[in-house]
């Protein structure tokens, strides 16, 4: 391929040696056609050496053509100046280094943390992705760290899921509002979930977990009149009550729970922290050693109990 545009790009330099001989002996025509061919000679000759490939070799004729010999001299100069281009492909995959951690603080001329030291605000970052209570905890435990970078962290993370939470109740407030009345329920639902939610990670603190419970118990139990023989539904609100410490409407919730079909193994753990809050520390050990081996947090009550 690189041959054949080499003899083009020959036979156009010398077809235009023959335009301009042709032009000083007074032959028109014979001038005209061999400028052309010289034109097309140089373009295809070009496409392949400059980066543009075939927009390169357009341009090179169209310059050419309207400048004789000194639009070719110019694009010919050019293709001697730049590599002429590779026919060969590239590899598959180009593989890049990234530097690590420590590249980077040396980058920005400061020494590298020690192992385990740099990782806070990693960690705190992590938590975004997190629904579990110790995600919250940790981020609140980082907002009083010594590194203002871990800090920073925490703060965003918090601020990012409190703004999440928050826009997803609207919505689901600005839906039950203007939802027909059986789909009513369903939005109740959702709603006492998502406030559970607040609740449960621990995104709600002090009177915002207050108000976040009342929520969470007030919509429950209007998706439970509507819709009173759903056991997961009851077991909703015998854990809003028992993050409310009120034992006999949980133990009530989760009696009628199992009536409707939820596994007794699943319901004991609550039942027990009923029996807990009451004070009924006989009925903890009886309960807790009912559930069957393998759950580590039910293991760990047990041990505890017994």
């Amino acid at each position: 391929m690189a041959s054949r545009r080499d003899l083009a790009l020959a036979t156009g330099v010398a077809l235009e040696a023959v335009a301009a001989i042709a032009a000083t002996d007074g032959l028109a025509a014979l001038a005209l056609a061999a400028h052309v061919g010289s034109c097309a000679g140089i373009a295809v000759g070009l496409g392949g050496r400059l980066p543009a490939g075939a927009a390169a070799g357009r341009l090179a004729f169209a310059m050419a053509l309207f400048v004789p010999i000194l639009g070719a001299l110019g694009w010919i100069a050019a293709a001697l100046v730049r590599p002429a281009g590779d026919d060969r492909p590239g590899p598959a995959v180009v593989r890049t280094s990234i530097p690590g951690p420590d590249a980077a603080w040396i980058q920005v001329g400061r020494v590298p943390p020690p192992p385990g030291a740099g990782s806070a605000s990693a960690r705190a970052a992590a938590a975004r992705g997190r629904d579990d209570p110790g995600a919250i905890a940790l981020l609140r435990r980082s907002l009083a760290d010594p590194d203002e970078d871990v800090r920073l962290v925490a703060h965003a993370v918090l601020e990012s899921r409190h703004r999440i939470a928050y826009r997803a109740l609207h919505d689901t407030g600005c839906a039950l509002e203007l939802a027909p009345a059986e789909r009513r329920a369903t939005i109740h639902r959702r709603l006492a979930a998502q406030y559970w939610e607040l609740a449960r990670t621990g995104l709600a603190e002090s009177d915002c977990l207050s108000h976040a419970l009342e929520c969470a118990r007030h919509h429950a139990q209007a998706a439970l009149a509507a819709a009173p023989g759903r056991a997961s539904l009851l077991l909703l609100v015998a854990r809003i009550e028992l993050r409310c410490a009120a034992a006999e409407p949980a133990e009530a919730a989760l009696v009628r729970a199992v009536a409707l079909g939820l596994p007794p193994a699943v319901a004991a753990p609550y039942f027990a922290e009923a029996a807990f809050l009451a004070r009924r520390f006989d009925r903890v050990r009886q309960l807790l050693a009912a559930v069957p081996p393998g759950t580590a947090a039910v293991d760990r009550l047990r041990s505890y109990w017994s």
